[in-house]
């Protein structure tokens, strides 16, 4: 999944950063990505995918919500690009991810399908900036148009840290466009296509200086014109000519005979490149003899002529102009989609844990209810259900200052037993000190309640009612 090579070209630019800087910000989730990766490490449990993927993808969600992180989910439409791979099983894994999406809805939060690659509307959404950056580990959300990507989220010993990209940084330190990055594409190993032989990273920045010295700017469009191209055409014929011309010779005077001390042919006492070395300041001259000229004329161009040569022959056709379509291309149409995240449906959300990973409602509000206080705090939901009663002690928890606050809820009897109805979490102190700022200052400053303000300047003191006269 995703194209070899593109994360190490953007490695350059790559930040790491605590995902607390995504507070109260619109993320997109490629949904389809977390299926397949717990798919994939359910193969070697010894417990269900089943299981594993519902587990997963709770837990991992509840671990955002809780940095204050409001969610969009995206997922593979069923019918997959024309040129994708392995098309015959897309229908069974579309069927089996709607079980999924029934669970993320039922948390409260949107999901949007995709006409096609879920990375390609990812991409979209933030393009558009409905959402302000994007969850996943696949580097095609680049070529498709993102601009800030979240990498390495939920990496085992980093759960709060996450590598940030940013097309912005690609273009200004790396000088590479969006455009760019679909020729990276289209030469590399990846979803839909196999790329050029030989060509990967270094291959690929050559070319890319090579274009700008030759002020090529759109090298998207100068690869389209390979296939019908006079110029490089002329350039091959000249190259084979080459091939039967070269010769050992002075640069300056032609002549292939010299002495270590002197050219005979030159009547001069030093070799011919030695007097030029001296006289143009260490820097030899150019030759002029036509096997030369023809170098000098061929050279600017060796990159691109050898990359043009190879990707011609793996394919007469290159470059498939189905896969830029769809690269460049937006097949996803939509106005206002629901980016609105609520509360969750507690019914439908205990029945699918409760028969699948076997928690109970009880158990259940213990993970629920810390993400979801905080999307309250942060206003991203409104606080129904939980009210606080108040504030018990200070603590901090991985290096952020937090309260622990005792909270009752409410309007769930039917699920939670009534001495579960009042729980104990820690907030963040500035999530909880901008909602309930008097309960954190009398908290904080428990003294200040009790200290008498000081009267107005002209009241007259109750002692001066009662002055003896004499």
């Amino acid at each position: 999944m995703g194209i070899t090579g593109l994360w190490s070209l953007l490695s350059p630019i790559k930040t790491n950063v605590c995902l607390t800087e995504c507070e109260g910000k619109i993320l997109a989730v490629d949904l389809s990505a977390w299926i397949v990766q717990l798919q994939r490490t359910s193969s070697s449990a010894a417990v269900s995918e089943r299981y594993l993927c519902h587990r997963g993808i709770f837990f991992k969600t509840l671990k955002l919500l809780s940095l204050g992180i409001s969610l969009i989910f995206v997922m593979d439409g069923p019918v997959p690009p024309q040129m994708k791979r392995n098309r015959k099983t897309r229908d069974f894994f579309y069927q089996s991810s709607l079980q999924y999406k029934e669970l993320v809805l039922a948390m409260g939060l949107p999901v949007i399908e995709s006409f096609g690659e879920a990375e390609k509307l990812c991409a979209d959404l933030n393009r558009k900036k409905i959402v302000d950056g994007i969850i996943t580990d696949d580097g095609d959300v680049f070529v498709y148009g993102g601009e800030t990507v979240y990498k390495g989220v939920f990496s085992k010993q980093k759960e709060r840290f996450a590598e940030k990209y940013q097309m912005r940084d690609i273009t200004s330190s790396l000088k590479l466009t969006h455009r760019d990055l679909v020729v990276y594409a289209l030469m590399n190993h990846g979803d839909l296509t196999d790329g050029v032989p030989n060509v990967g990273e270094k291959t690929f920045i050559k070319l890319m200086e090579e274009f700008k010295t030759n002020q090529i700017e759109d090298a998207l469009e100068r690869i389209q014109l390979w296939k019908n191209s006079q110029e490089l055409t002329n350039l091959e014929t000249k190259k084979l000519e080459l091939l039967n011309m070269k010769t050992k010779h002075c640069t300056r005077c032609s002549k292939q005979l010299h002495a270590k001390q002197g050219c005979l042919c030159c009547q001069t006492a030093e070799t011919c490149m030695e007097v030029n070395k001296k006289a143009d300041h260490n820097s030899y001259p150019l030759c002029s003899c036509q096997q030369h000229c023809l170098e000098r004329h061929i050279f600017p161009y060796t990159t691109e002529m050898k990359i043009r040569s190879s990707a011609l022959q793996s394919d007469p056709y290159f470059p498939n102009q189905e896969i830029i379509k769809e690269y460049l291309e937006n097949e996803n149409s939509f106005n206002d989609p629901k980016t609105q995240v609520s509360w969750p449906n507690f019914p439908t959300l205990f029945y699918i844990l409760g028969t699948i990973i076997k928690l109970t409602p009880s158990e259940m509000m213990n993970h629920i209810l810390p993400a979801y206080i905080k999307l309250a705090l942060c206003g991203i939901v409104p606080m129904h259900y939980a009210v606080p009663l108040g504030i018990l002690s200070s603590c901090t928890e991985s290096t952020e200052k937090c309260f622990q606050v005792k909270w009752k809820i409410s309007d769930l009897d039917e699920y939670i037993a009534v001495e579960d109805k009042c729980y104990v979490l820690s907030i963040p102190k500035h999530m909880f000190m901008q909602r309930y700022p008097d309960m954190a200052k009398a908290f904080t400053n428990p003294n200040e309640l009790k200290r008498k303000h000081d009267p107005p300047a002209n009241q007259r003191k109750i002692s001066e009612f009662f002055k003896a006269k004499k």
